[in-house]
């Protein structure tokens, strides 16, 4: 739907464009037999943490060729930017006993289901250092909310 407004919105404008458009692509039979099934899932708010540095999220972006893990505290909104070498556990792992020993080690790790923190290398991390470690739901990381 959102699409096909932007791509109306591009050639022409009347008054009253974003009713008709949605009005055409609910009536539409070839829109309706196409478009996705699956529904979005609702947005949990997550429970703030009482104390800093108790709840951590964390995920990987790249910008112009360089990977970078983001850490936010959850308590504060304060955030960690690590440039990392490379996109393994390995290497994500480092960076976080490097945060972890700077800022103490947090009670939960939030993130999504990205190869570097679904693989067992991170379980085993957050057994050995004692978090607990949960993640949004598949193909869904939106709801990671801070990182």
């Amino acid at each position: 739907m959102d699409a096909s407004l932007r791509k109306a919105r591009e050639a022409v404008f009347w008054p009253g464009i974003a009713d008709d458009v949605k009005s055409f692509v609910n009536s539409c039979a070839t829109c309706n037999s196409t478009q996705s099934r699956q529904q979005r899932e609702t947005l949990i708010p997550h429970q703030l943490p009482h104390i800093p540095w108790s709840k951590v999220g964390m995920d990987l972006f790249t910008l112009k060729y360089t990977t970078y893990l983001i850490m936010v505290d959850y308590y504060s909104d304060y955030w960690e930017i690590d440039e990392l070498a490379d996109y393994t556990s390995a290497t994500v792992i480092d960076c976080c006993k490097t945060q972890f020993s700077r800022h103490g080690i947090p009670h939960i790790v939030f993130t999504d289901n990205g190869p570097p923190f679904s693989g067992m290398d991170f379980q085993l991390f957050a057994q050995e250092w004692d978090f607990n470690h949960e993640t949004s739901s598949p193909y869904n990381s939106q709801s990671n909310g801070k990182a």
